[in-house]
């Protein structure tokens, strides 16, 4: 073993050259880039997926308010008959006979 370190000192090849420290950077720089673009997609999905699975806890929300005789004319009323725990909602809702609809959400 120390016949080899002696032969590469004396060749001057102990470490990486210039160049190939650059390629490195450069592969890992794109490596990089592509995993960024994936997960900003990723968030974007994730809020889309929030905003429909809170619409659907709400319209069966609604739909147990009215089963029950009650019929919700907006969150509030949900939350106060005890069908949703509080009402931090990412959308907004309008209650047209008891049916919600999400008029805006993020």
């Amino acid at each position: 073993m120390q016949i080899f370190n002696e032969r590469m000192k004396a060749r001057g090849q102990g470490g990486f050259t210039l160049i190939e420290l650059l390629v490195v950077i450069a592969i890992l720089g794109i490596l990089a880039g592509v995993v960024v673009f994936a997960v900003g997609n990723l968030t974007d999905d994730a809020e889309t997926n929030a905003c429909s699975i809170e619409l659907r806890t709400v319209k069966t929300a609604a739909s147990a308010s009215s089963t029950e005789g009650t019929d919700a004319t907006s969150i509030a009323d949900l939350v106060t008959a005890g069908y949703l725990d509080d009402a931090n909602t990412l959308g907004t809702y309008t209650f047209a006979a008891g049916n919600p609809t999400q008029t805006a959400c993020p």
